[in-house]
């Protein structure tokens, strides 16, 4: 092989079989190049590891993202509701309905911040859990606004895509915008005995997972544009009492 100036390269004096030559060496870059680097591993003898793959082009992964601000005793009352919810929306919708909530997905050692962030940008709805303290949650607003923020830049319904229960406290506790939405009022819900739903609270969940089914059907394709998250919003402002609108 000469190159342009008639010069013998020294790849064709020394062979591709030499491991100390650059002949060998020519060989596995212009291996590589061929494979736009596909093939890295084999071709340089080196471990393989695991790609971290965008899953911004994988799509949704969840219908419902449970959001709630964290507090003492609210997981136990949050367990009954969601797994009824769930029940439900499975039997309407005649398949899995897939909830993320953060206590039954992120196991010890998860890199927690990276998987709800995740797990937020490939959900279809919001289901906001509403308590005096939501609010005052960093997270709980971040999750809120990236919702509100897609509901904009999708140009839906600004009531498509959160769907909010009032679990415990009054409605004058929450700010304006999210007594303005329609939500399910659980506050007056409670369980009997330590396995067995009131009738009450069956009936409300299946009313709730009907709303959820509904709401599905209205969810736009999955587009990274409109799932980006926004940063974190200061919460919304205290502002003069409206009327609530509870789901029906």
């Amino acid at each position: 092989m000469e190159d342009p100036f008639g010069e013998k390269l020294a790849v064709v004096e020394q062979g591709t079989s030499d491991p100390d030559g650059m002949g060998l060496v020519y060989e596995k870059v212009s291996s590589l190049l061929a494979n736009n680097l596909a093939d890295a591993e084999d071709v340089l003898g080196l471990e393989r590891v695991e790609r971290k793959r965008s899953t911004l082009r994988e799509g949704y992964r969840y219908d419902v993202f449970v959001s709630y601000a964290h507090a003492p005793l609210l997981e136990d009352m949050l367990r009954p509701v969601l797994e009824l919810v769930q029940t439900w929306g499975t039997e309407l919708r005649g398949e899995e309905l897939r909830l993320f909530v953060d206590y039954t997905e992120l196991g010890p050692g998860a890199r927690w911040s990276e998987k709800l962030q995740d797990a937020l940008a490939r959900s279809k709805l919001l289901l906001a859990v509403l308590t005096p303290r939501y609010f005052q949650s960093e997270w709980a607003r971040r999750e809120w606004n990236a919702f509100r923020s897609r509901e904009r830049r999708a140009e839906v319904d600004p009531w498509t895509l959160i769907v909010p229960i009032l679990l415990h406290g009054s409605p004058s506790e929450l700010p304006q915008e999210a007594r303005a939405r329609q939500y399910a009022d659980f506050t007056d819900l409670t369980r009997h005995g330590s396995d067995k739903p009131s009738l009450r609270l069956n009936r409300r969940t299946q009313d709730l997972a009907s709303e959820i089914v509904k709401r599905l059907e209205q969810v736009p394709p999955f587009d990274p544009k409109l799932t980006a998250l926004p940063p974190v919003l200061g919460p919304p402002a205290h502002v003069a009492r409206t009327s609530t609108k509870p789901i029906t």
